[in-house]
């Protein structure tokens, strides 16, 4: 994945989770859990995970969400 399609996503996030799971408890709200940039891949409270929506073949900013490390263990 291009850097710069990762840093589109965490611009459009404002360094917060995206993840509305409902099986998450968000119930059509989004975690909105506070995220740093430095600790992508970190399984940390912080740290946080690329989600690609329709595959990884699409490599926009639209395609992915960032989710914090707790939203992306439970998918």
């Amino acid at each position: 994945m291009y850097s710069s399609v990762v840093e589109q996503a965490w611009q459009r996030c404002g360094g917060k989770c995206e993840c509305k799971d409902q099986s998450h408890a968000h119930t059509y709200i989004r975690c909105s859990r506070k995220l740093i940039y430095e600790n992508k891949d970190k399984p940390r409270i912080d740290g946080w995970k690329v989600i690609y929506l329709t595959g990884a073949a699409a490599d926009t900013a639209e395609n992915i969400r960032i989710y914090c490390h707790s939203c992306f263990k439970q998918d």
